[in-house]
């Protein structure tokens, strides 16, 4: 393998990590951002992952223990070197989606998930919400379509006050519930 660096000072330092015959393919990129590109000699985010075929794909493999593989985020407020705790409505992740149309990709996300505090975090208080986004046909606007409290209510189409454990509001038909005694 080979890491070679721009001889150049300035905007457009890299480092790249060279693979295959004479180091003739690039495999890895650093940017003087320090952006890491798999794939792109261009990443817009500190991780990008590019692959022009099948879906790019990670794998996070577990054997034993009790506790099986996870992905985990973690955020605080303040800074590094005094961070602060995460108050209510804090983004804690998010798990997006952007698609390509005609010309380019999305400029946002059109369908996520968002991890978000519900409370003001102390040691002892941690509350929590998962909320749901997708965007109608026909739209580019992407609308919180259901929420579940920290309490474990469900609000449908109701995004601010949930009262009930299920909580759906909508100006067309509010609610089917069917049975089937088959099942």
């Amino acid at each position: 393998y080979t890491i070679k660096s721009t001889n150049a000072v300035g905007t457009t330092d890299y480092i790249n990590f060279l693979v295959g015959n004479n180091g003739a393919t690039e495999a890895m990129r650093i940017i003087n951002s320090g952006f890491i590109g798999i794939g792109t000699s261009t990443p817009e985010m500190e991780l990008e992952i590019l692959r022009d075929g099948d879906a790019v794909a990670q794998m996070l493999t577990n054997y034993g223990g009790t506790v099986g593989s996870s992905y985990m985020a973690r955020r605080a407020l303040g800074t590094k070197a005094i961070p602060s705790a995460v108050v209510s409505g804090s983004q804690l992740i998010i798990v997006g989606a952007r698609g390509y149309g005609s010309t380019g990709f999305s400029s946002g996300t059109r369908a996520r998930i968002v991890m978000t505090s519900s409370e003001t975090w102390t040691d002892a208080a941690q509350g929590a919400e998962l909320r749901f986004y997708t965007t109608q046909n026909g739209s580019t606007t992407i609308t919180e379509q259901m929420r579940i409290n920290n309490d474990g209510n469900v609000g449908i189409g109701a995004s601010t006050t949930i009262s009930a454990r299920l909580h759906v509001i909508s100006t067309t038909e509010q609610l089917r519930v069917g049975y089937n005694s088959t099942n």
